[in-house]
């Protein structure tokens, strides 16, 4: 260590060179310290017993290692995105290896070991000139570094505090979920990391107990079913996914949910909110297409699949359906004359009494205004279509009390029947209305039964008597007055 010393000594300022030594001491170097410092050496040696060459070694060591665990410290802090990183940790490893040898060297005994005490200060000197050259080269862009990775913590943490609050004030249920892997890479869970408030509301779990858990745990959910294969698959391929769902299936007017799943780094992030009023909403407009909003009866766009179900059942059991289309009298005079209200309320009235004389398998039909179509299969012969038609005029033919008046109506009626007087739905509606027309020409307050042309081509429809002349070719309509 002597030529070190002799060559510090001729680089630096003589006042921070100092000639430690005290009596009956072996002092082997010049120690470079400050005036006021050596006389603390001096004592510190004397106290323990050891050169001050060796007290010297020790400190360097220790700052070595100090040096080195501040670096590796940084490295462990900023671990992606750090330039320089495997210079860095070179420096660092040669810091490590400096201050060990100085450490080795203080620790070591002189006599037993001359030759590593020899070599030591040529290692500690070699290793501290590669940091001395690389530090100053690293220093400016570890400490820029630093700087952009401060501002970006700092920046991650307001976007952190940011989206805490939104999800906090959200009136949304919001789940952070994170994939349990099993070994072989195949997602067999999710854990649960963060939940808002409302999402404690719905699953009526506080945070402390779900945080950490399972999904499977806390949410009745299948791992083998639909549902977790589609959270699987949000993390696999990164589509989000929408599932509106019941929450009690059985339950007509039960809640409604709506997931909104999307990818969040090796997890899923979950929006959940409560559409039960829409979803009831949509489910009532769609009941109201379905249904008269007066009467409560099927509405024309139930009344083909009616017709059509009575068809493939009767083909089945080898049976008829008629098809009656019914028309009040008069309706529009009694809607001029008694208001609007008093009508909806006398076609309430009439509803209800086809209801009354209709069988359950039947179907009964509100068109719109005061037409009403029914629907009745399982007929065995035609002489019952005609028996069911005149009940049903002599039925509406009945007074109706309403608001304390008393008030005859009458109806008019035409009939078709599957599969004498057509074959399709259309057909059977057309011939229908045709009966229809032509009992109402015939002064209403009756029923026409609609027989299908003999000959396609011809045009013309023929009345016929209450005989059972009924073998003419040309196309009939046989109608009965009361």
């Amino acid at each position: 260590m002597q030529p070190l010393a002799v060559l510090c000594r001729n680089l630096l300022p003589a006042p921070w060179f100092a000639s430690a030594f005290s009596p009956g001491m072996v002092l082997p170097c010049h120690v470079f310290v400050h005036p006021l410092h050596s006389a603390a050496l001096v004592w510190l040696a004397g106290a323990f017993g050891f050169t001050i060459d060796r007290v010297a070694d020790a400190l360097i060591g220790l700052s070595c290692i100090a040096i080195a665990a501040t670096l590796a410290s940084f490295l462990m802090t900023y671990r992606e995105g750090l330039p320089f990183r495997w210079p860095l940790i070179a420096v660092t490893i040669c810091t490590t290896a400096a201050g060990l040898a100085c450490l080795l060297s203080a620790a070591v005994i002189h006599d037993l070991h001359p030759r590593l005490v020899a070599e030591t200060p040529l290692v500690v000197a070699i290793l501290a000139v590669v940091c001395a050259c690389v530090l100053p080269f690293l220093l400016p862009f570890l400490i820029s570094k630093s700087r952009e990775l401060e501002s970006a913590n700092l920046a991650t943490q307001k976007t952190e505090a940011r989206f805490l609050a939104a999800a906090q004030s959200t009136e949304a249920a919001f789940f952070l979920l994170e994939a349990l892997r099993a070994p072989d890479g195949l997602i067999e869970d999710f854990l649960f990391t963060y939940i808002n408030p409302n999402a404690e509301k719905i699953i009526a779990k506080r945070s402390n107990e779900v945080l950490g858990a399972r999904l499977t745990r806390i949410l009745p959910i299948d791992p083998d079913g639909n549902l977790f294969r589609q959270f699987r698959l949000v993390v696999l391929t990164g589509k989000p996914l929408i599932h509106e769902f019941a929450l009690r299936p059985n339950e007509p007017d039960g809640p409604w949910m709506r997931h909104q799943v999307t990818k969040l780094d090796d997890g899923i992030a979950i929006t959940a909110s409560d559409i039960t009023d829409r979803k009831h909403a949509e489910l009532n407009l769609v009941e109201n297409d379905k249904h008269d909003l007066l009467t409560g009866l099927p509405s024309r766009r139930l009344l083909e699949d009616r017709i059509e179900q009575a068809i493939v059942r009767a083909d089945r059991y080898r049976n008829k359906v008629a098809v009656f289309l019914i028309n009040l009298d008069g309706f529009e005079r009694i809607n001029e004359s008694h208001g609007r209200k008093f009508g909806d309320d006398l076609i309430l009235s009439v509803a209800t009494r086809l209801r009354a004389a209709i069988r359950a398998t039947d179907t009964i039909i509100r068109l719109g205004g005061d037409e009403f179509v029914i629907v009745m299969p399982d007929m065995r012969l035609e002489i019952d279509v005609r028996h069911t038609a005149a009940t049903l005029v002599a039925f509406l033919r009945e007074p109706i009390i309403l608001g304390g008046k008393t008030l005859r109506i009458s109806c008019s009626l035409g009939a078709s029947i599957y599969p004498d007087s057509a074959v399709t739905v259309e057909d059977l509606l057309i011939g229908a209305d045709v009966a229809l027309c032509r009992a109402k020409m015939q002064g209403k307050n009756q029923y026409a039964l609609y027989v299908r042309p003999a000959e396609p081509a011809s045009n013309s429809d023929a009345a016929s008597d209450d005989s059972d002349e009924d073998d003419s070719d040309d196309s009939e309509i046989e109608q009965c007055a009361d």
